[in-house]
C-alpha cells in the first residue's frame, strides 16, 4: 500500500549499506546532523551527477526536507534509499529540527516515496528512511 510504514530495528551504518563503490549524496542546512553523517559515509563515492544509492537529508525544517527529497528523486538508483536524519525528541539538539517529522513523512508520501523504518544514528539522531517506487524511471535517466 503506497506510503505504508513499516519499521525496521537496525542502526544507521546497517540500514544503509555502506560498502565500497556505494554512492552517496548528502544534504541539509542541519550542520550537526549532516557532519555525524558525513563521518559515517568516509571512503564512499560521491558523485556530483549520476545516480545514487544513498541520499541522506540533514534538514533544518519541514520544507527543507521536502525539497531537497524532491531534488535527489530522479537521481535514485532502482533500489536506493532516501533518509531524513533529524534530532531525536528528547536530546538536547531537539532545536535543531523546526517542525515535526511527521510532516516531512507525509510531504515524503505525497511524492511517492515509502517509509522503510526508523534507525538511530547516535544518542542525538534519529533517520527516516525511505525508498521512491521509481514512477520517475530513475534508471533510465542515466
Amino acid at each position: 500500500m503506497p506510503g505504508q510504514r513499516d519499521s525496521m530495528p537496525l542502526t544507521a551504518l546497517e540500514a544503509w549499506s555502506i560498502r565500497p563503490g556505494l554512492r552517496a549524496w548528502v544534504a541539509g542546512h542541519n550542520a550537526e546532523a549532516k557532519q555525524r553523517v558525513e563521518a559515517q559515509l568516509a571512503g564512499v563515492d560521491r558523485p556530483a551527477e549520476g545516480p545514487v544509492d544513498l541520499a541522506v537529508i540533514a534538514p533544518s525544517t519541514v520544507d527543507e526536507g521536502a525539497y531537497f527529497g524532491g531534488k535527489i528523486r530522479r537521481r535514485l538508483s532502482l533500489g536506493a534509499s532516501l533518509w531524513i536524519v533529524y534530532p531525536n525528541p528528547r536530546s538536547h539538539r531537539v532545536h535543531e529540527f523546526l517542525g515535526d517529522i511527521e510532516d516531512v513523512v507525509v510531504r515524503l508520501f505525497e511524492s511517492g516515496f515509502h517509509e522503510r523504518g526508523k534507525v538511530a544514528v547516535d544518542d542525538d539522531y534519529a533517520a527516516m528512511g525511505f525508498t521512491f517506487d521509481g514512477s520517475d524511471d530513475a534508471e533510465s535517466m542515466w
